[in-house]
């Protein structure tokens, strides 16, 4: 799956945080763990890694 590119020209007045906000709140869960683990696989090359480390499930049981 593509991620569109968004390109928005905003004053410095405006909220950046609540624009971030309102827009990953509008995409589907799928895209934003799609764009994260993009992310954080581009973070891991720039550290030199030649793939990024597996990611530990954590499970937690509640009654």
């Amino acid at each position: 799956m593509r991620i569109e590119p968004v390109v928005r020209k905003i004053s410095p007045e405006e909220d950046d945080a609540k624009n971030d906000l309102e827009y990953w709140l509008s995409r589907s869960p799928r895209e934003r763990i799609e764009a994260m683990t993009l992310l954080r696989e581009q973070y891991f090359i720039l550290l030199g890694y030649q793939e990024p480390p597996r990611i530990e499930n954590t499970v937690t049981r509640r009654k």
